[in-house]
């Protein structure tokens, strides 16, 4: 995903540091995005580990299942 501050048809970061300076309407929304961005950032760590621990978990059963084919002689 492009960084807002890098596409074209976005302000520059000078613009933004002035409204949020001049416009306490701006600077309220401003933060109001920023705590959504840091809420679904933390909802995207966690579903990160929950990958990881059912990718553990997973490849932990497959080792059983083939450690017990082998002793099994399939």
């Amino acid at each position: 995903m492009q960084n807002a501050r890098e596409r074209e048809d976005m302000p520059c970061r000078m613009s933004v540091f002035k409204w949020l300076r001049e416009s306490s309407a701006f600077s309220d929304q401003y933060a109001h995005a920023r705590e959504g961005e840091k809420a679904a950032h933390s909802i995207g760590q966690r579903l990160l580990k929950n990958v990881e621990i059912e990718n553990a978990v997973s490849e932990a059963q497959n080792a059983r299942f083939k450690r017990a084919q082998r002793e099994s002689g399939h």
